[in-house]
């Protein structure tokens, strides 16, 4: 059964200006000579002008992309993905065997050459991000990062960053703390994903979430994706504590719990504090020991309709609070 219902969360803080037309300029055929009222010449910007202007609007955001041209983990030859974001790290390539073009800033690229399919798989530890990217992938059907059950995948824990993720398998990550697949614990960050899917990641520790996806005090948005076959201590999709979490055309599937206590909830998804909505969302066979097969809800805007999931209490959705 797929949710449907739709609610807009206040946009507080926000402020939408109005759009200005552009003058469009005709063009005089050759030879013609002007007709109509007399146009005044436009002046000319003075350098004061242009400098005030400048300020104002302040130095256009810098950009850099790199290839990834090697599906080793990190072998010296030719460019990984782990020297990639490495250089992005570090605001240059360095060393490494990578090529950039462009002038790091804020709104890096990482591309993959036509040649890098299959799996990437990694030799035991996170690829860890401090600076913000868009990881753009070929495709999750083409191109899988694997931690091989060594290590989570990707982890962020540097606050205010701007994480895109698109056309990516994120497999076999494991950690015993939060986040088996993706750790995103970025204070005032977004982690965008797009396109991809997160499956048979684990977080497996004692009290701990998020075996597909953890987020903490950020927002996370995931569209046309897959979140299936994760399991954690709670959440065994996705745990969100503190996220405003929007989930369009997503699959949750399969996910489960490995615990047996009553920190054991949420099988597919787990709210505690932030926000949620879920639409055109399916969440579906998804198990726990304790509450929420689908879905333990504790946050007061959680948007979504009841579904399926097996759990000793609420066996589909376990709802608190203010959540409807």
């Amino acid at each position: 059964m797929k949710l449907t219902k739709r609610t807009h969360l206040p946009l507080s803080g926000r402020t939408i200006l109005p759009m200005t037309a552009t003058p469009v300029r005709r063009a005089r055929s050759a030879g013609a000579s002007p007709v109509g009222p007399r146009r005044w010449p436009c002046a000319r910007p003075s350098l004061l002008s242009l400098a005030i202007a400048g300020v104002l609007m302040g130095p256009a955001a810098q950009a850099a992309t790199i290839t990834v041209t090697s599906s080793a983990d990190d072998d010296g030859t030719g460019c990984t993905l782990r020297e990639a974001i490495a250089s992005v790290n570090d605001g240059g390539v360095g060393a490494t065997g990578c090529n950039s073009s462009g002038t790091f800033g804020t709104d890096d690229t990482i591309l993959f050459d036509s040649a890098v399919t299959g799996t990437i798989t990694l030799g035991g530890t996170d690829l860890e991000i401090t600076e913000s990217v868009y990881i753009d992938g070929p495709g999750a059907d083409q191109l899988t990062v694997d931690a091989n059950g060594q290590s989570r995948v990707f982890a962020v824990s540097t606050d205010n960053l701007e994480i895109k993720i698109e056309g990516l398998t994120i497999s076999n990550g494991s950690s015993s703390e939060n986040g088996g697949g993706i750790q995103f614990d970025s204070d005032g960050g977004t982690l965008t994903l797009l396109d991809s899917t997160i499956s048979g990641n684990s977080a497996s520790g004692t009290n701990v979430g998020g075996g597909g996806i953890y987020c903490k005090d950020g927002t996370l948005s995931i569209t046309n994706s897959t979140v299936s076959g994760n399991t954690a201590y709670s959440g065994g999709g996705i745990y969100a504590a503190g996220c405003e979490t929007t989930l369009t055309n997503v699959q949750v599937v399969n996910n489960s719990i490995g615990g047996e206590d009553e920190y054991s909830k949420g099988g597919g998804l787990y709210f505690s504090t932030g926000s949620a909505e879920l639409i055109n969302t399916t969440v579906s066979d998804n198990s726990t020991y304790n509450e929420g097969g689908a879905l333990d809800c504790q946050i007061s805007f959680c948007n979504a309709n009841q579904q399926y999931g097996i759990g000793q209490l609420g066996g589909g959705f376990w709802w608190r609070n203010l959540c409807f």
